[in-house]
This record gives structure tokens, sequence and C-alpha cells, in this order.
């Protein structure tokens, strides 16, 4: 099984390279319906939209955790609302999938045609993550989406990220907050 994954991951980034992603997507602002920035009440709203999705808890950090989450016929065992140091804000979400490495190849295929080829790859032993990037006009910082592969742990994790977004605003707010 270790061999098999190493050679999984090899094939995977030898694809990446040459396959032709001229109609790619290049920018991002949320999760799916979810705008990034938006007050976590109404992420929390939009995503309770979704057919068989059940809110669980709200952590002591304020994340939201949610199960029967479907991402078309991809079902994750965990969705994760972020919220941002500006309290109240959605920053970012985590999808988690206990499931076979084909399920991350099919997932990993299908954002490859979407967005195009990664802009990080990066794998240690049987681990792997491609993360693909999208600028945000105004911010030194990016959005993200980061697919990661963890066989140890028997789990890989789909995030997005608005970190792009929401950082010069929390850049904003902090000097504000620190002058009075």
């Amino acid at each position: 099984m270790k061999n098999q994954t190493r050679y999984l991951i090899s094939l995977l980034v030898m694809v990446t390279f040459y396959l032709d992603t001229s109609t790619a997507q290049t920018s991002l602002t949320g999760f799916l319906n979810i705008p990034f920035g938006i007050k976590m009440e109404t992420a929390k709203k939009l995503l309770l939209q979704k057919p068989g999705v059940k809110f669980i808890r709200q952590s002591d950090c304020d994340n939201l955790y949610f199960t029967g989450f479907s991402m078309g016929v991809y079902k994750a065992d965990t969705c994760i609302l972020m919220e941002s140091p500006l309290k109240g804000r959605f920053e970012s979400s985590k999808l988690v999938f206990h499931s076979k490495v084909e399920l991350f190849e099919e997932i990993y295929e299908l954002f490859r045609a979407k967005y195009g080829n990664p802009t990080k790859i990066n794998s240690e032993e049987n681990n792997i993550f491609f993360r693909w990037e999208f600028p945000v006009k105004g911010s030194k910082y990016k959005n993200s989406i980061t697919l990661q592969n963890i066989p140890a742990a028997d789990y890989f994790m789909l995030s997005y990220s608005g970190m792009g977004m929401l950082c010069p605003g929390w850049l904003q707010y902090y000097s504000q907050k620190n002058k009075k």
C-alpha cells in the first residue's frame, strides 16, 4: 500500500504539469454560496439550506461543525466553518473525508480541471497537499484551496481560505483598536 501511494503521488505530480488548464477559474470569493467575510450566523443559515446538512456544535473558538454535507456526489464526514479574528466573520472552511485514495484522486482531478494546475505541491512520506492560490486585488495575501491527504490519520481534507480578502481588514481593525 505504501509503494502504491507513492506511485500515485508521483503520477499526480507528473500529470499536473502536462495537462492544459487554459479555462481555469482565476478567483475565489467564498466557499460555495457562502462569501468570505459575511457574519457567521448568515454563513450558518446558508449552509443549513443545503439538503441533509445538520448543525452539530459550536467550538470554544466559535467554529461551527456540521454533518451531512455533500459537494456534488462527494460526501464529507464533517464540514467546519471557521471564524476570523474579526469576531463573527466567516474566514475559511474545512471538509473532512474519511475515504479511500480513489476519492482523493477524483477530487484532485475535478479541482485541477476547474482551477488549473496547483500553485503549490508538497509531499512528505505519504502525505501530500495541493494548493491553488487566488490573488486578491489590494492585498498581499491570497485566497486559497488546499487538498491534503493524510493517510496516517486515515482521512483527507479540503480547505477553502479567504485570508486574502480578510487579512487587510484584520490589519485595519487591529491598528485602529491599538490607537485607542
